[in-house]
């Protein structure tokens, strides 16, 4: 049995930024033409010719059936140019169901981490909302997401936008259908 997330991420910037996904800590791996391991998403950008992306994440046995708590983290790697990006999180498709970061269903689930740069500082003590240029509130937190400690500031998937560096992080448990209808008893807010 398999199961697929699928995430949506938008920008509209007009140069490239690179991602990579992982679950628990690790790249997703697969084997090329050519018979060696690489990245499944060393092509996965947003940004110049490519204003949306659509990442698939496949989860099959036993991830999907065993009894564990897991991550799935899309963090920014690089980008083309001196100026930061900003990236959106747009929709999170579990099943046949979207999400959005208006929903309240996956509110718990997802999280925005932003790392503290100078710029960022100047967002955050703008005090202004996100849809007047500022930024969700948050609260700073230094952690090793995979990247070394750093300091992040931390929001709600209401957040969903990256300023420069930092990562999206989906929480979930597995058996990943036990997880999933209990997301779902209370269907509120759902786009399908």
């Amino acid at each position: 049995m398999s199961e697929w997330i699928k995430f949506t991420l938008s920008t509209e910037n007009d140069f490239r930024t690179w991602f990579d996904m992982k679950l628990d800590g690790v790249v997703h791996m697969h084997t090329g033409d050519d018979g060696v391991e690489v990245d499944q998403h060393t092509s996965r950008y947003v940004g110049g010719d490519k204003r949306e992306r659509v990442m698939w994440f496949g989860m099959s046995e036993p991830a999907v059936s065993e009894s564990a708590e897991h991550v799935i983290q899309i963090t920014v790697k690089e980008w083309e140019g001196d100026q930061l990006p900003t990236i959106k999180l747009d929709s999170i498709r579990l099943g046949d169901l979207d999400h959005i970061p208006s929903d309240t269903i996956l509110t718990n689930s997802v999280t925005t981490w932003n790392v503290v740069t100078p710029e960022l500082q100047v967002l955050i003590n703008s005090g202004l909302p996100p849809e007047e240029g500022g930024i969700e509130d948050g609260d700073f937190v230094t952690e090793d997401l995979g990247d070394g400690v750093k300091e992040y500031y931390t929001s709600t998937w209401d957040g969903r936008e990256l300023f420069g560096n930092g990562c999206w992080r989906l929480a979930f448990t597995t058996p990943y259908m036990n997880w999933f209808d209990t997301l779902h008893e209370e269907d509120d807010g759902i786009t399908e």
